[in-house]
Parts: structure tokens; sequence; C-alpha cells
């Protein structure tokens, strides 16, 4: 299966989630507790890239960007956190 985002965020729970560049080529592969999806409003433009569901147990929370606000005002700990985990991906990315 695979994850279209835009401007949505998905926290992954559980499961393995393959993560391929617009070639299709495997960058790297995302387990629970991993982020993936488009935070533009607080980082660099946003990558193309293919999240791919690649076992059965996988399990997500998906938040749109207004969702996502609200989570960051009521838990501004969670910003920092998250923060982290994008920049982590970026350097794996890069």
């Amino acid at each position: 299966m695979k994850i279209f985002f835009h401007r949505d965020m998905f926290i992954i729970l559980s499961g393995q989630v393959e993560v391929q560049d617009k070639n299709h080529k495997s960058i790297l592969f995302l387990t629970g507790g991993d982020i993936i999806g488009e935070l533009s409003g607080l980082e660099k433009p946003r990558r193309l890239v293919t999240a791919l569901v690649r076992s059965e147990d996988a399990y997500a929370i998906h938040l749109n960007k207004k969702e996502l606000k609200q989570v960051f005002k009521l838990f501004p700990s969670f910003y920092g956190t998250v923060y982290h985990k994008i920049k982590k991906l970026e350097a794996n990315l890069a």
C-alpha cells in the first residue's frame, strides 16, 4: 500500500514503512516512533518520496496541518520531538 501525503504527517506506531526516492530507489525503512510527512511550515520545502507499507502490522496516526498545529499548541514539547525526528530523516535523505 502506498501512503500519499500532502500537507499531512504520519506518526508510525508499528510495522515497517519503506521510503523510496522519485526513482523508486529504497532510501530507508521507518518503524514505530518514526515520523513522515509534510511539514512545510516548519522546515525546508518538501521532498518528493514515496512511502510503502511493508508489513501487515503497520499502523499510523494521521494528522493534517490544522490538527498538527493544534497538537503543537497543546503539547509544545512535542514540537521538539518532531523537529529532531525530521532532522534525522533529512540527514538520511541527504
